[in-house]
């Protein structure tokens, strides 16, 4: 794991710096006046990730050798079609979430962006848990794999819906804040007072 956070660590933080930068634009707010910009950055990402996925997939059949750098191009690219694919998959939903009965459908994702950061180290820990614990480690099937993705994310998004209805922000999220801001925001909703 140590070995791979140099190749994870830019994707990973350039994804919440475009999220950032989204949100301070409003770009996600106006989907539809930034109907264009979306079906662009779609496209282009698009194409781009589904090429970097086939040139990954040569790799790794081995179809196109590097030697000794074999595996530190199987990262690279593992990396690079990770960030487009990331974005292909963004506007996509962005761009269905337009048709009103799918964005009712799809609600309780919200739940999730707003705690993107505690959700993210979550699953990071609860997985890591379970690899040491179960010593499942290079054992799991690709379906074994997603089945429990699926279900760890699908509790994951119940339980955001729950922690939001008593809080303002995720606990990552609240000492992000409170860390950015050198002042600590209020997180506890007063639902007594809503009642």
């Amino acid at each position: 794991m140590l070995l791979n956070l140099s190749f994870s660590i830019f994707p990973v933080f350039s994804m919440f710096l475009f999220g950032l930068y989204t949100a301070k634009k409003g770009l996600v707010h106006n989907i539809e006046q930034n109907h264009s910009f979306f079906k662009k950055i779609q496209l282009i990402t698009g194409a781009a990730g589904f090429t970097l996925t086939i040139i990954l997939a040569i790799l790794k059949l081995e179809i196109l050798k590097y030697g000794l750098y074999q595996q530190a191009a199987i990262h690279l690219f593992t990396s690079l079609s990770g960030i487009f694919l990331c974005f292909f998959y963004l506007t996509t939903l962005l761009l269905f979430l337009q048709f009103s009965p799918y964005a009712s459908m799809l609600g309780l994702f919200k739940y999730s962006g707003t705690m993107a950061l505690t959700t993210y180290l979550s699953q990071t820990l609860i997985c890591l848990w379970m690899v040491r614990s179960f010593g499942l480690y290079g054992t799991l099937t690709l379906t074994e794999s997603t089945i429990i993705c699926l279900i760890i994310y699908t509790l994951q998004l119940f339980f955001n819906k729950w922690w939001l209805y008593y809080f303002y922000y995720g606990p990552c999220e609240w000492l992000w804040r409170s860390f950015t801001y050198r002042s600590f925001p209020p997180l506890r909703r007063n639902r007594k007072a809503s009642a």
